[in-house]
């Protein structure tokens, strides 16, 4: 299993924590919370969700740190790199707080619910003994992490591809200095940097110049 937005950054040989590692169970905290909802106190659920928000939240950091690292042995100026760094951040941010936390925790929730609700309802289910009533919602739910976290993925990097990606191409290519040269990266995932003009030159000196 896993879960983890893959940066181009991430695409090296270096290992990544946060993909290559039993660190990235954390992403599945708030499903499991979910799950056991019914079984442990309400603090325990919220716990579950702050360390699934702490691991996306670190996953993003990390990204941004690798893509900066990148960049400045590239030798790209510290305007373009932080630039280009904070895109990395948000753009894995973003994947994260949807892929791991509000979509899955959502559908295990209502999945939790709704077989509470069977249970509580149906004629067949009520002669269970009352351990399994108790506990059936937390099996249903904690066998739905492994069918539904793929297609939840999948569908999050659908929406980053067709919203959030072109987007983001727009605003890097206007804040980076349009006349440096960009790197093979980069033209496969911002295509190609416009020449600048002399206005947005001097414009960008004197922004620099303040720095």
């Amino acid at each position: 299993m896993e879960r983890v937005h893959k940066s181009p950054s991430s695409e090296s040989e270096e290992v990544d924590v946060f993909r290559d590692t039993p660190v990235r169970l954390l992403g599945y905290a708030n499903e499991l919370g979910e799950s056991f909802r019914q079984q442990v106190p309400l603090k325990a659920v919220h716990a579950s969700y702050a360390l699934s928000f702490a691991y996306g939240l670190c996953d993003a950091v990390s990204k941004a740190y690798n893509r900066h690292k990148l960049h400045q042995k590239e030798g790209l100026t510290p305007y373009a790199t932080r630039v280009l760094s904070a895109d990395a951040f948000l753009e894995t941010a973003i994947w994260q707080t949807f892929a791991s936390v509000v979509i899955p925790g959502f559908c295990i929730n209502r999945i939790v619910a709704l077989t509470s609700h069977a249970v509580a309802k149906s004629a067949k289910l009520s002669a269970l003994s009352v351990a399994t009533k108790k506990w059936l919602p937390t099996v249903v739910g904690l066998g739905s992490i492994f069918v539904i976290f793929r297609p939840i993925d999948q569908l999050v990097h659908y929406g980053m591809d067709a919203y959030y990606k072109p987007a983001a191409k727009r605003v890097v290519k206007h804040f980076v200095e349009p006349h440096h040269l960009p790197t093979m990266e980069e033209e496969e995932i911002y295509g190609d940097f416009e020449p600048a003009t002399d206005e947005e030159f001097h414009h960008h000196n004197r922004l620099v110049s303040r720095e």
